[in-house]
């Protein structure tokens, strides 16, 4: 995998979870979310939910995120691959799974899906 293609997923790991952590109702945040590890398989975040008080529950669900450049043509879906391992160990996990899309490919700007 060419060092451009790591660059662009990690960049839109940030995006994604730059999401997730905006702060709702003034400065209140509802999720508080950890990088697992840049190299972690099938899963890039578990995330938390945190209360008004800012204790954390959970973990409240996974995120895997993928990032694109090319937009699919006008009724196609993004191409997102995972391996019957990758399937397993999310099932195994007993916590939702969420897939966050990534496109960089809008100019200007990202949209997340």
């Amino acid at each position: 995998m060419s060092n451009i293609s790591n660059l662009t997923g990690r960049a839109g790991e940030f995006l994604c979870i730059s999401e997730f952590m905006r702060p709702v109702a003034g400065a209140r945040f509802l999720f508080d979310a950890y990088l697992l590890s840049y190299n972690a398989p099938t899963l890039d975040y578990i995330v938390y939910l945190v209360d008004a008080n800012g204790d954390r529950t959970g973990p409240f669900f996974f995120v895997q995120v993928k990032t694109t450049s090319r937009t699919p043509a006008v009724g196609m879906g993004y191409s997102v691959k995972f391996s019957l391992d990758d399937v397993k160990r999310a099932q195994a996990t007993k916590v939702p799974f969420f897939l966050c899309v990534v496109d960089r490919a809008v100019n200007g700007g990202e949209v997340l899906y």
